[in-house]
């Protein structure tokens, strides 16, 4: 139907000046929201018609739908019910005009939102205003049109950076199981690794779905400040990779990152805020063993034990402990100490079938002997010093300058406490061997019904007045030798010895250092604390006992044996090229010496780690190689080699303790090994391992030699930053 024909029918003048006539007021405002949508002079007369003929509340709900929605499929519908309810000739015409209005929306549009582009439905969307227009213009460079559609979220959006002023966010996401958080779109490249951004598949292992989780923004906050990674937001991954909010080691290794990333506005503000609440968190919160927050590292940090462990000792004390400082340790010393710790809390059977190793019964007792073999040492917890002018008297040692109490460690070959004895005050009526006279002459812990005659103790020196009592016991004591009056060097014999000795008790030092791993006991103590002083270093050893693993462990019984063997033997040799040295007077003869080149160490046989220890029979030695060497290339020292005897050498190597002193070794080799070693040390002239000066020489021309020049050795030499004074002479 033509615009004449309708015109026509209701009369002439404008359509507006015929609405106002021929229908009421109602009609009327309807059709200005009509005119509003842009809409052609027949569809107004369809409107205006249906309003003024049908008038039930159900129509009119009805078309009022169809207005906000501009849904012209359900209009179409609702015409062709009312075909035959509508009466005049005019409106079939007028209904197949409006079926073929070519201005009518495109059925095709699906009314999209014009910033997320997301499909809405007739509840979820509303049309562009001006005020969302210039929005849209100012941010995001989106020129939208009369009619456009936007959606309630980001319309939501829109009237929160206008009333609030937050900062925008463009696209919403799609999946239903995401929050509703918006993104900007990426506009910063950073250098640092990323993950790829995916949510069908575990960003770790590639793994698809369905059973991924999100990653959590705690937990990619976590990773990124932990492992300097970052990971997109809606990222997923498999369960089993998540522990106690953080990535797992194993996950940690298969993730695989990019070298740089890109993020937006909303992403950077995300991980600012959440860095931000964490430190703030951090500052704030109180130690607290019952928060789930705590992780395995800040478990072993703080208590020295894994979170399971602590859980299980904690399981052990009463139920209705609480956590005060008193109560904690009166509940370990009644329960936990007496059940780890002691000389009635293992038998001497256990402690030679489980805790003593093969090294030292074959080196002492032999392999089918069953003697058991304690470690004692006392070791020193410092202490503030008293006004109390007696104890200040009796707790200061003059050993080492300062007052302390000494607690004596029993302990095995392997590092396990067998009991804690003591404390005891320092002063000279309190040494070793005063101690030790003291726990047997008492039977402190029943300790003479624990031993039996044959069983051994290693000791150091300071035990040498309790020998006579061992003996009267019949207790093997095994101590390093003393030197002879007026001697300067122990004999090759004496200095095996005391290495075989060495080898054993060395294990008392190291329990001796893990209790101050503790740092409560590696401080000064306030004198205050004195009374439970023993009490802590128990509840220590006895924590040591139950979950540490043992210091000194056999990994094969066989090699044990034969190291043992092996030094036994090397103890009964003596040093051919001592008796050289002293036999062709070596030592004051210079003529016969040249400097070596390196041309003259052609010949010196490579030696790898291994090899080096099998000379030094420990570890110990290596350790101090580097900074010997450190001080003898400093000083630009020479090598000498004998003019005679190209496979002889002379070395001096400055003393470590005594700027004055320099000691002289000679090495003897051949093209396969070391032959023999001497030095004038005071333990230089023995066979069974060799000593740090002979080890030294040994790493650097058999090891170190032929490696880069310009790379230096020991440690950094801190004095360059501290003055000395330079005197008048």
């Amino acid at each position: 139907m033509k615009s004449e024909h309708f015109v026509g029918f209701f009369g002439s003048g404008s359509p507006d000046l015929l609405f106002r006539i021929h229908f009421r007021p109602f009609v009327y405002t309807k059709v200005k929201e009509i005119l509003s949508l842009k809409v052609t002079t027949q569809t107004y007369a369809i409107w205006c018609y249906i309003y003024q003929r049908l008038v039930s509340a159900h129509t009119v709900s009805i078309i009022n739908d169809i207005i906000k929605t501009r849904n012209t499929r359900a209009f179409g519908e609702l015409c062709s019910k009312m075909y035959h309810r509508l009466v005049g000739y005019v409106t079939v015409p007028l209904l197949k005009c409006l079926m073929h209005d070519k201005n009518m929306p495109p059925k095709s549009n699906y009314f999209k939102c014009v910033l997320c582009s997301k499909c809405t439905k007739p509840k979820e969307r509303a049309t562009v205003n001006k005020d969302i227009t210039k929005y849209l213009r100012r941010k995001f460079l989106i020129e939208a049109k009369d009619g456009d559609i936007i959606c309630n979220k980001c319309r939501h959006i829109f009237r929160k950076e206008r009333d609030h002023k937050v900062l925008p966010c463009v696209k919403t996401s799609k999946s239903s199981s995401q929050t509703t958080a918006t993104f900007s779109p990426p506009s910063v490249s950073l250098k640092i690794p990323s993950t790829s951004k995916s949510h069908a598949y575990c960003c770790i292992c590639k793994k698809p779905g369905p059973k991924l989780i999100v990653i959590s923004p705690d937990v990619r906050t976590a990773t990124y400040v932990d492992n300097n990674i970052l990971i997109p937001s809606g990222n997923r991954c498999c369960p089993n990779h998540i522990c106690d909010g953080h990535l797992n080691d194993d996950a940690l290794c298969r993730i695989k990152t990019t070298d740089e990333s890109f993020v937006n506005r909303t992403y950077l503000l995300e991980i600012m805020n959440k860095m931000r609440k964490k430190i703030r968190e951090s500052a704030s919160r109180r130690l607290n063993f019952d928060d789930s927050n705590l992780s395995e590292p800040d478990y072993i940090t703080m208590t020295g034990l894994s979170k399971i462990n602590f859980s299980e000792v904690c399981s052990t004390l009463k139920s209705s402990v609480r956590r005060a400082f008193n109560s904690v340790r009166q509940a370990f010393m009644s329960e936990f100490v007496p059940a780890n710790l002691g000389f009635q809390h293992i038998s001497r059977e256990e402690v030679i079938q489980k805790h003593t190793r093969p090294l030292a019964q074959s080196m002492f007792g032999g392999i089918a002997s069953n003697n058991a073999i304690l470690v004692l040492d006392g070791t020193y917890i410092y202490v503030d010093k008293s006004n109390n002018f007696h104890f200040q008297r009796r707790s200061y040692s003059t050993h080492k300058g300062r007052p302390l109490v000494k607690p004596m460690i029993v302990c095995t070959t392997t590092g396990y406490y067998v009991s804690v004895l003591g404390p005891y005050l320092a002063d000279y009526r309190n040494n070793d061997a005063s101690i030790l006279t003291h726990m047997l002459k008492t039977n402190v812990e029943e300790i003479r019904d624990w031993v039996n005659e044959e069983d051994i103790f290693v000791l150091d020196r300071g035990f040498r007045d309790a020998i006579p009592l061992l003996e009267d016991l019949g207790i093997q004591a095994e101590m390093p030798r003393f030197l002879k009056k007026g001697d300067k060097q122990f004999s090759t014999e004496d200095a095996n010895m005391s290495r075989l000795v060495t080898k054993i008790r060395w294990i008392v030092e190291s329990s001796n250092a893990r209790i101050k791993t503790w740092k409560y006991l590696s401080h000064t103590l306030p004198t205050n604390q004195i009374p439970f002083i023993g009490d802590f270093v128990r509840i220590v050893c006895a924590l040591s006992n139950k979950y540490a693993q043992p210091l000194s462990q056999c990994r094969d019984v066989e090699s044990d044996q034969l190291e043992a063997a092996k030094m036994i033997h090397l103890s009964k040799m003596s040093n051919t090229l001592k008796e050289h040295v002293e036999t062709e007077n070596l030592l004051k003869k210079k003529l016969i010496w040249k400097v070596a080149s390196e041309c003259d160490f052609e010949n010196f046989p490579r030696l790898d780690d291994q090899e080096l220890r099998n000379i030094t029979c420990g570890v110990y030695q290596m350790k101090l190689a580097s900074s010997y060497i450190q001080e003898y290339t400093d000083e630009e020292s020479d090598i000498f080699v004998h003019r005679e005897d190209s496979n002889l050498l002379r070395i001096k190597i400055q003393s470590r303790h005594t700027s004055s002193k320099k000691h002289q070794l000679w090495i003897r080799y051949n093209e396969s090994y070391i032959d023999s070693w001497y030095c004038l040390c005071r333990a230089g002239a023995r066979v069974v391992g060799a000593c740090s000066h002979v080890a030294a020489v040994l790493w650097y021309l058999g090891k170190e030699l032929y490696k880069d020049k310009s790379v230096s050795y020991g440690v950094r030499n801190w004095g360059e930053h501290v003055f000395r004074c330079k005197c008048a002479a």
